[in-house]
């Protein structure tokens, strides 16, 4: 071969090669979930806990680690691919700091799991086993929970006596109920893309949560950073990163607490979290996840009634009232997700 053949090839191959990069950079996926009728998914969940306390002078520090795995069953799907998922609670692991260097282990795989007997392992009891219904469109947004409240009225039920009964029964229904998981099971589905996307771009939403300190807005940027080879399956690679902040008790339509005793009032700040997650493209399922965040938890509380006072979008004790105590928190959470079949 010619030295003029040789650069003919050459240039031959760098046009192929030039051609298919250009082919790749302009391609587009559509990701979507793929629900089909009479599929069951088995998932594995881990969330891990830091959380560091200030309080009257004193610095605490606990770790909770909690396991769930559970099955999704499609129901039904229609015509535009939503789908009915019947979930259902397998097993839990906990390893759970409830202060006073007190610790709840539980394993609901094991007779002996729960080696402190409480109000925690009864309501973890209470789940093995029950259902519940999710509608899940094909973009992953969750549109609604049903049948978790009557898990709710078991867990409750199957409470101990006492004082703290009645305490542990209001959080638990304030907080995990058919209309607040909505929030706590979309984590479980990322929201993707309504149309077809390139690698590289982003979309965005944002979520509104209650928890058992303060409603929370999670504002979400996803990126879809390449497509990989993963445990055997052709997946998108998405970047996910999060803000996470108050919301007022104006925004969220609830009214001043009034109570008497002890009233409060919770703020967050610098609140953000980043993750990944692998999507499997060609049967439309989440493959694995992990989100890692941090913020930080700042209450007041008070002990005389009508304690906190609303001006306009801004939220405040009443200074006429005295303030009992402060306590401020740093919170690192790591919640993982995993494919079992």
């Amino acid at each position: 071969m010619n030295i003029w053949n040789r650069i003919i090839l050459l240039v031959l191959l760098f046009l192929t090669f030039s051609a298919q990069t250009t082919s790749a950079g302009d391609k587009t996926f559509l990701l979507e979930f793929k629900f089909v009728k009479d599929d069951i998914l088995k998932y594995k969940m881990k969330t891990e806990n830091i959380i560091d306390t200030a309080i009257g002078g004193e610095q605490q520090r606990a770790k909770n680690k909690t396991g769930f795995v559970w099955t999704q069953r499609v129901k039904d799907v229609d015509k535009i691919g939503t789908a009915s998922i019947e979930s259902t609670y397998k097993s839990v692991k906990a390893n759970v700091n409830v202060g006073f260097m007190r610790n709840i282990y539980y394993d609901s795989t094991e007779e002996d799991g729960d080696k402190n007997q409480s109000m925690l392992s009864e309501a973890f009891n209470s789940m093995i086993g029950k259902s519940f219904i999710i509608i899940v469109a094909k973009d992953g947004e969750v549109l609604s929970v049903s049948g978790f409240n009557e898990i709710l009225n078991d867990i409750i039920t199957n409470l101990p006596g006492g004082p703290m009964r009645i305490a542990m029964a209001d959080q638990f229904s304030r907080f995990y109920n058919d209309k607040t998981m909505i929030g706590l099971i979309q984590n479980g589905f990322q929201v993707l893309p309504k149309e077809e996307i390139k690698i590289g771009g982003s979309w965005s939403r944002s979520l509104i949560m209650e928890t058992p300190v303060t409603p929370i807005r999670i504002n979400s940027i996803y990126t879809f950073k390449e497509v990989r080879r993963f445990k055997g399956k052709r997946c998108a690679v998405i970047g996910i990163d999060t803000k996470i902040e108050s919301v007022s008790n104006k925004e969220m339509q609830i009214p001043d607490r009034k109570e008497v005793g002890t009233d409060f009032l919770t703020s967050i700040k610098n609140g953000h979290g980043n993750g990944l997650f692998y999507f499997d493209i060609d049967k439309g399922r989440l493959v694995e996840s992990t989100i890692t965040a941090g913020f930080d938890v700042f209450v007041e509380m008070g002990n005389d009634p009508a304690y906190i006072v609303s001006k306009g979008d801004d939220e405040g004790l009443d200074r006429n009232n005295p303030v009992a105590m402060k306590m401020e928190q740093n919170i690192k959470t790591t919640i993982s997700m995993e494919l079992l079949n």
